[in-house]
């Protein structure tokens, strides 16, 4: 590397680095971070030993090689908070991977210092929720868009060598995304791939330029597709991405290998799919027929509408799998929307509100897209832009028909779209450098920004607001929630039972009050129910039938909201010929209007 090219490079490493050294201080400074919903808050709790007393590696939703790194570092310092020290690292470094590559593609420090200041109110503009209320579905979303942004505005003509080389940041970031959560690294991966096409269409056009005539013949676009250097490059990087995927997968499936964990793996797919997707009935009346035929009573279903179905042990794997078969008609109801209503459906919402601010910043880019490659004159654009647009639409269109579409899937999908937008508006907009085009080189860029800016602009001043009223929302509403930690650590000796829908609006924050000891509470339902992991904790406070010894009135109790129904506890022991009533001893905190109330339960029977 020439001296000058090595200065240049640390003035894009300084200006990166104090860029994202900024927002992140920025951030910390006026905001509290917190996992945004409880799914992060039992991952980590698993990871550092809040749920055992120890840190497990077997943590359920993301992949078993990353959870026991997490679990390792835990296991090594157990009173950091390494799970949203990790998830806050990965947006650090993301934040940082995007500014040190987009000031390479300035010539100018003041642009690149432009460049960075754009990008930091962009972050702060747009993704300001997703940055402070943490989840990590959209951390696996941000992991796969950055490593695509970093792929596509590789250097193409760099020797084969060094492009791979380059490239293992890419790697790295795919691979961690996919073990972090690989529903949504999958999801991600065509638009990925359709990437991949262009970038590998665009070298071969390169070679082209370089290289028209070899041994007196003209080589076609084909063979230069083809090439040995072409193949080297492209397929290494897919070959080694497919292996470090499948070791991920295989790795996963070795650990959860276990006959205990083979048939939770069982239901925890049925469970999701019936949760998610078919929709458990609502009424048992009405589908009174289905449900017998599974072998499900009206005290079965009661309990699993309310989510608390750690008391029936015959709601396990195969119960399960057979209501998910019947509910979805032998697979008839994979797909809850036709494919005209889905089509009709992704049209509204990609030219409504529903998805704002992310979708006007999209469809910004395509714009602008379009108008480079006409000022350019770039025509592969006539079958990339459609080919990007196909594949998006084929993602939403499938998301929509399966009936799931919370934001933290589709705001990761949008996400990962604006950036390979972005990635292609970069490379693109770099190629203005002929003098003939010095008015598209000196204006462009900036109009670029210019539109892009306003949207973040348009949506700062109300994200901002909503994120601050959230930030009150959840101090007080969490106080209660603290409250109720405070009194089962009181009475350590004694396991309570948390009714899943009366810890919903609760969450927990990343860096303060932060104590990984062993909390003596758990949930009555939820994804680790009836997990190996659920057993061992139970096993810790002597429990080894919940059912039988929250009758003998053992050291077992449940904890509810104050307003709560718990009136299916005495219709469930009902079912099983036991007269029993659930009896209030306590509220949390100490009054009569206490936000939680605990239950004991009182056997009726003579």
């Amino acid at each position: 590397m020439m001296p000058n090219q090595k200065g240049k490079q640390w003035v894009n490493i300084a200006v990166a680095l104090t860029g994202t050294i900024l927002v992140t201080v920025l951030l910390a400074f006026f905001f509290d971070s917190y996992y945004d919903i409880n799914d992060d808050v039992l991952m980590k709790d698993i990871l550092s030993g809040v749920y055992l007393g120890e840190p497990s590696a077997y943590n359920i939703q993301m992949l078993y090689p990353l959870s026991a790194a997490l679990a390792g570092l835990y296991s090594l310092v157990p009173h950091l908070p390494w799970y949203g020290l990790f998830l806050q690292a990965c947006h650090v470094l993301c934040c940082y991977l995007l500014l040190v590559r987009l000031c390479k593609m300035a010539d100018r420090v003041w642009k690149k210092l432009v460049l960075t200041v754009f990008c930091i109110g962009l972050i702060v503009s747009v993704l300001l929720w997703q940055l402070i209320y943490v989840q990590y579905t959209v951390t696996s979303g941000l992991l796969m868009a950055t490593a695509a942004f970093w792929f596509y505005t590789t250097d193409s003509e760099l020797s084969v060598k060094q492009f791979i080389r380059k490239n293992i940041v890419s790697l790295v970031l795919m691979v961690l995304a996919f073990c972090l959560r690989s529903e949504m690294g999958l999801l991600l991966l065509p638009l990925f791939a359709v990437l991949g096409i262009m970038k590998w269409y665009d070298a071969a056009s390169i070679m082209e330029k370089n290289i028209k005539v070899i041994d007196g013949k003209k080589r076609s676009h084909v063979s230069r597709f083809f090439s040995q250097e072409n193949l080297l490059k492209y397929l290494t990087l897919i070959c080694a991405a497919g292996v470090m995927f499948l070791m991920a997968y295989f790795g996963n499936k070795l650990a959860y290998g276990s006959k205990g964990w083979t048939e939770f793996t069982t239901l925890f797919d049925s469970r999701t799919e019936v949760y998610d997707f078919l929709g458990l009935p609502q009424d048992y009346e009405t589908s009174a027929e289905v449900l017998e035929t599974v072998g499900i009573s009206k005290a079965q279903h009661e309990l699993l509408l309310n989510y608390n179905y750690i008391f029936d042990e015959q709601i396990n794997a195969d119960l399960l799998e057979r209501l998910e078969i019947i509910l979805g008609d032998d697979g008839n109801r994979y797909y809850k929307k036709g494919l005209w209503e889905s089509v009709r459906e992704y049209i509204y919402r990609a030219s409504h509100m529903e998805d704002a601010p992310f979708v006007y910043l999209v469809w910004v880019c395509y714009g602008c897209l379009i108008i480079t490659s006409v000022m350019i004159k770039n025509r592969t654009y006539l079958w990339k832009i459609p080919l990007l647009i196909a594949t998006r639409s084929a993602l939403w269109v499938f998301l929509i028909s399966r009936g799931r579409m919370p934001a933290r899937i589709t705001v990761p999908l949008l996400i990962m779209e604006f950036v390979v937008l972005l990635a292609l508006l970069v490379v693109e907009i770099a190629k203005l450098k002929d003098k003939e085009r010095w008015l598209y080189r000196r204006f462009w860029a900036t109009t670029v920004m210019a539109f892009i800016g306003l949207i973040g602009i348009g949506s700062a001043r109300t994200l901002i607001y909503e994120v601050n009223d959230e930030q009150t929302r959840r101090e007080e509403e969490n106080a209660e929630w603290q409250a109720m930690q405070e009194y089962c650590k009181e009475h350590s000796d004694n396991l309570y039972l948390l009714d899943i829908y009366s810890t919903v609006e609760y969450s927990e924050m990343m860096f303060k009050g932060v104590d990984n000891s062993l909390a003596n509470y758990t949930y009555a339902g939820g994804w680790a129910c009836k997990s190996p992991i659920e057993e061992e904790k139970l096993a810790l406070f002597g429990i080894e039938n919940v059912e039988k010894d929250y009758l003998l009135g053992k050291n077992i109790f449940f904890i509810a909201k104050a307003d709560s129904d718990v009136r299916w506890i005495s219709d469930y022991y009902a079912s099983k010929g036991t007269k029993a009533a659930p009896v209030r001893i306590d509220t949390i905190p100490f009054s009569e209007e206490g936000a939680f109330v605990v239950y004991r339960l009182l056997n009726l029977e003579p």
